[in-house]
């Protein structure tokens, strides 16, 4: 390909030495020299960067006639590449779209660890950040903290020093003061460059409860002093990660799913909402980042239909779930609301390998059944015979009982239908012994979805110790 061009850059001129000049007449450049052209000067090409654009080889004679071809039969100087201010003349006068130049690309120069964010890592000439993270040499008494702040919120403002270490790898900060609570901001991590990311909390003080949500309406009340977690941040795309408090038998303890790109880009930190009771020193250690972990998947013991990686977290479901609720119940449990908030000992059973039942009682007072975990995000529908022991029970969807189904008789049949599941909802309908649904609604939580959570159905009893059979579990996958 040949092109005339009306200039030619001016240090390229002076490089070559060579005679030239322009005759401007009748409105026309007119390039001249003394005979034809035979000589061409040949520039190397110069890859494009991130901060920089780049130009393709090409050969000119100085004299009007640059081609990105070589010329045929005529004599050829090298001059090596050209200079960046070279590049940048033939910018300023042809502009960027003139056919030598690249245009600035996504390759980075070299890389160093951002200071901001563990596990970022930013371009040493552009200074933005870029997607391939690195696992972080921990030095939280010589870096500081990323951004992670202790706010006793009595108190009107955050303050830096209820953070504090004296040691390279941990972090340790203070809870205070009763019927209070504290809100803990976490460093910034950089969780979209790794496959898995753990933190070992350990808790000081018994009856602190632990929550992922501002309300702390959902929480977790520690049972013991110097009670031992750990935080896991797993599942993690570009979009979403799950986060869950488990203890040493890795039993989740509380567990959200994130969807804030500032937190899982390690632009902000994740929170925890903290209802304390007196003066404690919790402590964040053995910091785990995993990144291109060669899956070792197992059964999930506490979740039908799921298999989980027993490095990172990683999920995956099962087509057909082998389960035995006499030897599991996957968390199955009730919640009698008159006698507070925890679930009934006792109040699930094993009555087979495929049955689970779970006890409401007294007439009007409402039971919450937890039903065992299940990987619902694993399959399309799933269906639940209830075989309800008593009449005049009452069975909704939500605690307000908007809307609910009251068995005619004893011994009444009911089917719990699990349909259109997605990733992010699934409809969910009580069917009455004909299959016609008489309560419907749509289950949002991501956490119920994916097995971190029971899916929980209200109960009205009708005086009498009932225990309500869950059997014929069926997966369509």
């Amino acid at each position: 390909m040949r092109k005339k061009f009306i200039l030619l850059p001016l240090t390229g001129l002076m490089a070559t030495g060579t005679a030239f000049g322009f005759i401007v007449a009748n409105g026309r450049n007119l390039a001249f020299a003394n005979g034809a052209s035979t000589t061409y000067y040949h520039y190397e090409a110069v890859e494009a960067t991130c901060v920089s654009y780049g130009i393709k080889e090409y050969w000119t004679d100085c004299r009007g006639d640059t081609v990105i071809e070589k010329p045929e039969g005529a004599a050829i100087i090298e001059k090596g590449q050209p200079s960046a201010a070279d590049i940048q003349f033939i910018i300023d006068t042809y502009g960027a779209s003139d056919e030598r130049i690249i245009a600035k690309s996504d390759t980075h120069g070299a890389l160093k660890a951002d200071p901001n964010c563990l596990g970022r890592q930013l371009c040493t000439l552009c200074g933005e950040p870029v997607a391939e993270s690195a696992i972080p040499t921990l030095d939280f008494v010589t870096n500081g903290f990323y951004g992670m702040y202790d706010w006793y919120v009595d108190h009107g403002v955050a303050d830096p020093s209820w953070v504090f270490t004296n040691d390279p790898s941990s972090i340790s900060f203070y809870t205070y003061g009763y019927d209070k609570y504290t809100r803990v901001r976490l460093p910034n991590i950089y969780y979209a460059g790794f496959d898995c990311v753990t933190i070992d909390l350990t808790i000081a003080n018994k009856d602190e409860k632990y929550s992922f949500v501002p309300d702390r309406s959902v929480n977790f009340v520690v049972p013991s002093a110097n009670y031992s977690t750990k935080l896991v941040f797993s599942n993690i795309t570009s979009s979403s990660m799950d986060v869950t408090l488990r203890d040493s038998s890795n039993s989740v303890l509380l567990s959200i799913s994130v969807t804030d790109q500032n937190i899982i880009n390690g632009n902000d930190g994740f929170m925890i909402y903290i209802d304390c009771v007196g003066l404690g020193t919790e402590l964040l250690s053995n910091f785990t980042f995993i990144k291109d972990c060669e899956h070792n998947f197992v059964a999930d013991t506490l979740c039908i239909g799921k298999e989980i990686c027993s490095s990172c977290y990683a999920e995956r479901g099962v087509a057909a779930p082998v389960f035995d609720f006499t030897q599991n119940l996957y968390g199955a449990n009730t919640i009698y609301e008159p006698w507070g908030s925890v679930p009934q000992d006792g109040w699930a059973r094993g009555d087979n390998a495929g049955s689970v039942s779970l006890v409401n009682y007294q007439d009007g007072q409402i039971s919450i059944y937890g039903l065992p975990r299940i990987y619902f995000a694993g399959f399309s529908k799933i269906t639940i015979d209830v075989v309800v022991n008593y009449s005049l029970v009452k069975y909704a969807l939500d605690h307000d009982f908007t809307s609910e189904f009251q068995t005619p008789f004893a011994v009444y049949s009911l089917k719990v239908v699990f349909d259109d599941i997605t990733s992010s909802s699934m409809t969910v309908k009580i069917q009455d012994a004909f299959g016609t649904t008489q309560v419907q609604g749509t289950c949002n939580d991501v956490s119920v979805l994916n097995g971190l959570s029971n899916y929980q159905m209200f109960v009205k009893g009708s005086g009498n110790v009932g225990w309500d059979a869950f059997s014929n579990f069926t997966f369509t996958a």
